[in-house]
């Protein structure tokens, strides 16, 4: 390290790499409070795609949500396996329903099911649902533009494969900061391949749908998936005006939904590209 402390020596394997740095330091005391270091790929993607930012948060996601309510019940009703199918079913069919009115019902059906249970249900709405039944029940998360990113997977993910290319907790400051510059290079890498295979593949009849043909190449795959399997609810719509739109797709990733859809279905007329969110466009350069 050539007499550099372990900061001055990570600020110099930044430069060095061509990595953008950034630290804060704390007024009163002069030491490093913050410290951002950034590849110069990844700034031009953030920059590209600033709507969603995901990070690893560990704290009340509805994972620790799942375990506190199942330690709570089995040390209510003393019997693990009554609380995990209570998990499994009742709990899990409240906080995943989307439709408001069948959330409603759901909530009463609990209700009546553990009546004899006052303690328990105290727990649940005084613990959970009258407080932060919005941040995790996706009949609320679907009220929101979250672009499909309702869990953290991909953000644990990401730091397990960081464990594997680092081998292990210990080694020298040079070999783990090259380790994850290595890996940082490498999903660059991925990302350009997939981009590029993306754009050379024709998926869902695309072209040859009235709907989807001027979009056709132009959007990512799974956003065109997402439009296909609303045309198909459109569809359905028309044929039995019972079925109901539940508008996720226009709150949830500002794309068209089926209730929209439906006249387009009627009458074929094709969706543009500025129908589609600009942030779910593939084609946009960054590289």
């Amino acid at each position: 390290m050539q007499g550099r402390n372990t900061v001055e020596e990570i600020l110099c394997l930044s430069a060095q790499q061509g990595y953008t740095v950034f630290y804060r330091n704390r007024e009163e005391s002069k030491l490093l409070s913050d410290i951002v270091i950034a590849h110069s790929t990844s700034i031009a993607m953030i920059r590209t795609w600033i709507y969603v930012l995901i990070m690893d948060t560990i704290y009340k996601t509805n994972k620790h949500l799942d375990q506190n309510v199942l330690a709570k019940l089995t040390e209510m009703v003393k019997d693990k396996e009554v609380a995990q199918r209570f998990v499994n079913g009742s709990w899990h069919k409240l906080i995943n329903e989307i439709d408001e009115t069948e959330y409603r019902r759901e909530l009463e059906v609990l209700k009546t099911r553990w009546q004899s249970r006052p303690d328990f249900l105290h727990y649940l709405f005084s613990t959970w649902l009258n407080p932060f039944a919005y941040k995790f029940c996706r009949v609320w998360i679907c009220q929101v533009m979250h672009f499909g990113v309702e869990i953290t997977n991909r953000a644990e993910n990401e730091h397990s494969v960081l464990k594997l290319w680092l081998s292990t907790c210990h080694g020298d400051l040079d070999t783990v900061f090259l380790n994850i510059d290595f890996l940082i290079k490498d999903q660059i890498a991925e990302i350009k391949t997939s981009l590029e295979i993306s754009k050379l593949k024709e998926k869902y009849a695309a072209k040859s749908n009235a709907i989807l043909a001027n979009i056709s190449n132009k959007i990512s795959h799974l956003v065109l998936k997402m439009i296909w399997l609303e045309i198909k609810k459109a569809h359905e719509i028309v044929e039995n005006p019972e079925n109901k739109c539940l508008h996720y797709l226009r709150k949830s990733h500002s794309l068209p939904c089926a209730c929209e859809l439906v006249v387009r279905c009627q009458y074929l007329l094709p969706l543009q590209l500025k129908d589609v969110y600009i942030f779910l466009e593939k084609t946009r350069n960054w590289c």
